[in-house]
């Protein structure tokens, strides 16, 4: 199993960047339900919040969060080929890279029972939003 080790600059952040890493999960020996079931059960084990901030430049349907960290599911298994989920496990502030350490962590430890899961790992700096700041998105 392929572990995250997260890149220099994501060690050079400071505590008001959001460090995101995009974690697809690809079904290669695996069957794609059993993949599927497996991450859905992770998710119920952490808390959901239907009102959470939805963040379109990273893609996240539904967030679930836990202490330090949130995980945003941005697709599930779907067509023929190579069958893929992808999240995404953000976490801002000091402890940023420790949490986003513990979500993937604690992701790949869920999913240690799914033989045949191919992990990619795609790193994603994005500016935290600050309560009350504004924010225009780029016109097209």
């Amino acid at each position: 199993m392929m572990s995250y080790q997260p890149s220099e600059r994501f060690y050079r952040h400071d505590g008001d960047t959001l460090l995101s890493v995009r974690v697809q999960l690809r079904a290669i020996d695996a069957d794609p339900e059993l993949l599927a079931r497996a991450v859905d059960d992770y998710l119920a084990t952490l808390y959901f919040d239907d009102d959470a901030p939805f963040e379109p430049r990273l893609g996240v349907a539904r967030i679930h969060y836990a202490a330090g960290f949130t995980i945003g599911l941005v697709r599930s298994p779907g067509g023929a080929g190579s069958e893929s989920v992808e999240l995404v496990v953000s976490s801002a502030g000091e402890d940023a890279i420790e949490s986003l350490h513990d979500g993937i962590d604690r992701l790949q430890q869920a999913l240690a029972s799914v033989p045949g899961v191919d992990y990619q790992f795609t790193e994603i700096l994005a500016p935290e939003r600050r309560a009350g700041s504004r924010h225009k998105e780029p016109e097209a």
